[in-house]
């Protein structure tokens, strides 16, 4: 294990943990790794943390919650989203091919993961067609399925969560697919 230095890390929600996989670690000497297998305890209580900044709207994993309700969906939409626009390679996408009106576009996915996950009526649409016309890649669908996974992790932790990148990777798949990116009969996967 690593020790600990005295410069507090900055989480990387996007970096993979070279000991579980999960997304959002720290590059902590010479390592990358999340919280969890930094300090070898996987409890919010392990040893270690105060070396890292606090951060109370992301508590170490062990302390996160399954997503259950409406807010927890708008929290996850909003931060994901909010990694997409900060992202080199998807940001062009939403904003300059897209051009993604966000007041119009965000309450639409809140209703489609209430849907999805929460079992929630209301949202009204085909997830697919607006896709269509996109110049996307397999790498752009690739890097989507990582932002959300990244955010995913970083927030919550439960069956639902587990759901939620299910169902986001198994959508990717499907719209690659859709799109001719990749022929899942000549072994070809996302």
């Amino acid at each position: 294990m690593p020790t600990p230095s005295s410069a507090q890390p900055a989480l990387d929600p996007t970096a993979t943990c070279e000991q579980c996989g999960v997304f959002g670690a720290y590059a902590l000497d010479g390592a990358t790794l999340c919280l969890s297998c930094y300090t070898g305890r996987g409890s919010c209580c392990a040893e270690g943390e105060e070396n890292f900044p606090a951060d109370t709207d992301n508590p170490p994993r062990a302390c996160r919650s399954d997503l259950t309700t409406p807010e927890d969906i708008r929290r996850l939409v909003d931060e994901f989203y909010a990694a997409i626009r900060r992202d080199e390679l998807l940001n062009p996408i939403f904003t300059d091919v897209a051009q993604v009106d966000w007041e119009h576009h965000l309450p639409q996915m809140y209703a489609f993961w209430n849907s999805v996950l929460l079992g929630i009526p209301g949202y009204r649409g085909a997830p697919f067609p607006p896709h269509q016309k996109l110049p996307a890649t397999p790498d752009h669908f690739r890097r989507w399925v990582a932002l959300f996974h990244a955010t995913v992790d970083r927030l919550f932790t439960g069956p639902r969560a587990q759901q939620a990148k299910d169902a986001a990777s198994s959508m990717a798949h499907t719209f690659a697919m859709r799109l001719g990116l990749i022929n899942p009969t000549a072994g070809q996967m996302l």
